[in-house]
């Protein structure tokens, strides 16, 4: 049985990093490796394995769960995300060669890959920075939601920009909430592309005059943002559980080192023989189900074309 082990590359970077000195290990799928580097599942839940699903969500499982949000939450002004998977075989496996590829596909990404003999494999390349130290004092993060096709030279749509700011205020209240001597300062959107599609991005500056910052406490603080779970956050987190038709394990869970912390998505849990992905919306009132299942679509597609090339 092949032991624990981790590789991640950081973003903008062509350094890959590997380790497989396993310090702790919780039981429940939470795992500390040498140097730091932490995996945390989906908030915190407890896994005693993780077989790897092999039931692709259908449309109409989907649009039936899209629907009930665009109920529930309209009116609130809310919006929540929900997870479906694509699953699939391989022909040809390998581990190597496989995040060899993925990780050269997204050098701007927070690219991971990791093995535990209860949890399988799982690899991602996350774009959902959650927190990273900038300084003593300094940090930084942003608000990632909102996503349409790439290289589109016209104004964002309404239901976009609303799913955005959502996000974006959510963040910053829950910065803010940590006591009077901290500030959090978000800067104007920009595009944030991903292969054929591009999100909407905040960055947002994190400062706290009074203490040095600690990145595990601010994590601990925002996530689950909005953009990963929803808003109203506790009613969010009660209807995932209600509609989504399988545990999202990992997916949407921190992988942290000592100066960053990611959200670990665009990721595909796997083992020798089968592989799922999964990818998720922000659902609003505004959302339609043909149009949040193409969102999904197009953000798992790079990862899905590359594993049936496999």
């Amino acid at each position: 049985m092949m032991e624990p082990f981790v590789i991640f590359s950081p973003a903008n970077s062509n350094d890959v990093f590997c380790c497989n000195a396993l310090l702790a290990d919780d039981g429940c799928g939470t795992l500390t490796f040498e140097g730091g580097l932490t995996i945390r599942p989906w908030l915190d839940e407890c896994y005693k394995a993780m077989p790897v699903n092999e039931q692709t969500t259908s449309f109409e499982n989907y649009s039936l769960s899209i629907d009930s949000v665009v109920r529930t939450f309209g009116p609130l002004g809310g919006k929540a995300v929900i997870c479906r998977q694509i699953t699939g075989k391989f022909k040809n496996f390998d581990f190597k060669v496989l995040t060899r590829r993925y990780f050269s596909m997204f050098p701007d990404m927070f690219c991971f890959a990791f093995y535990h003999p209860r949890y399988n494999f799982w690899m991602g390349a996350s774009p959902e920075l959650l927190v990273e130290s900038t300084g003593p004092h300094t940090a930084r993060t942003r608000a990632l939601a909102g996503t349409r096709r790439n290289g589109l030279d016209e104004p964002w749509d309404e239901k976009n920009l609303n799913e955005h700011r959502v996000v974006s205020d959510d963040i910053c209240r829950r910065i803010e909430a940590l006591g009077t001597q901290w500030k959090a300062v978000p800067r104007r959107p920009v595009e944030f592309p991903y292969g054929e599609i591009a999100h909407l991005c905040t960055p947002i500056d994190i400062e706290c005059v009074a203490e040095q910052i600690d990145i595990s406490m601010v994590a601990n603080a925002i996530h689950p943002t909005p953009a990963v779970g929803g808003y109203p956050r506790q009613k969010a987190i009660e209807t995932i559980a209600k509609l989504e038709s399988s545990p999202r394990a990992y997916y949407g869970g921190i992988i942290s080192t000592p100066s960053t912390a990611y959200v670990m998505l665009r990721c595909v849990h796997f083992d020798s023989h089968n592989w799922c992905v999964y990818t998720g919306s922000g659902v609003t009132g505004a959302s339609a189900s043909l149009d949040e299942w193409n969102e999904t679509e197009a953000k798992a597609a790079p990862l899905v074309n590359l594993l049936n090339a496999f």
